[in-house]
C-alpha cells in the first residue's frame, strides 16, 4: 500500500513539474547574445554569436537592441483587399500610413463635393437659360441644343477627376500587389 502511494505521489509530482516547465518555457524570453528573443515568435540560432531568427509573422520594432521579434507584421492580402474594395485609402489606413490615407480621402471628398456642386449649379443655370430661350423666340427651332460653358466645365472636371482617381487607384493596387508598400514603422508586409 505504501509503495502505491509513493508511485502515485511521484507520478503527480512529475506531471506537475512537467506542466509547469512546459508553460514557463513557452513564455520565457531566451537570451541570444545580447538580445532577448520571445520563444513563442523566434528561435535562437547559433552558439557563440547567437542570433534571433523571427517567425514569418513577426519582426523587430523598434530596433532598440534589447527585445527581438516583438512586432506583428501586417498582412499584404488584407491591405490589398481593403484598398481594392474601399478605394478612398482604406489600405493605407490599415497600414497606419495616415498621410497617404488622408490625402486620398480628401481628394475623394473634395472631388465628389465639387462634382455635385457643379452639377447643381449647372442644372439651375440651364433652367434659367431654357426660360430665356422660350421667351425669346418660339419660331426658331434649330434642333441643336446649345451647350453652355458650365456644362462643358462639369463634363471636363468629371473626366479629369475620374481619370485622376483611376490612375491613383491603379498605382496603389500595383504597389500593394507587388508588396512594395511598408507599414508606418517601415516593416515589410507579410506576403501572401
Amino acid at each position: 500500500m505504501l509503495s502505491k502511494g509513493i508511485i502515485f505521489f511521484t507520478y503527480l509530482t512529475i506531471t506537475i513539474l512537467l506542466t509547469f516547465l512546459s508553460k514557463s518555457i513557452n513564455s520565457v524570453e531566451l537570451t541570444c547574445n545580447t538580445y532577448k528573443c520571445d520563444s513563442t515568435h523566434a528561435k535562437c540560432i547559433g552558439y557563440l554569436n547567437a542570433t534571433c531568427l523571427c517567425d514569418n509573422h513577426y519582426d523587430t520594432y523598434p530596433e532598440d537592441g534589447v527585445t527581438m521579434c516583438n512586432y506583428t507584421k501586417k498582412s499584404q492580402l488584407q491591405a490589398l483587399l481593403l484598398e481594392l474594395l474601399l478605394t478612398f485609402g482604406a489600405g493605407h489606413y490599415y497600414l497606419e500610413r495616415y498621410v497617404n490615407a488622408i490625402f486620398k480621402t480628401i481628394f475623394w471628398l473634395v472631388g465628389i463635393f465639387l462634382f455635385i456642386a457643379l452639377r447643381i449649379y449647372n442644372k439651375d443655370n440651364n433652367n434659367d437659360n431654357d426660360d430665356d430661350l422660350d421667351n425669346k423666340n418660339d419660331d426658331e427651332d434649330s434642333g441643336v441644343e446649345n451647350l453652355s460653358s458650365n456644362t462643358l466645365m462639369v463634363a471636363l472636371f468629371g473626366c479629369i477627376f475620374c481619370v485622376g482617381i483611376l490612375v491613383w487607384q491603379i498605382i496603389d493596387i500595383i504597389m500593394f500587389s507587388l508588396n512594395l508598400y511598408k507599414d508606418e514603422n517601415g516593416i515589410d508586409l507579410l506576403s501572401w
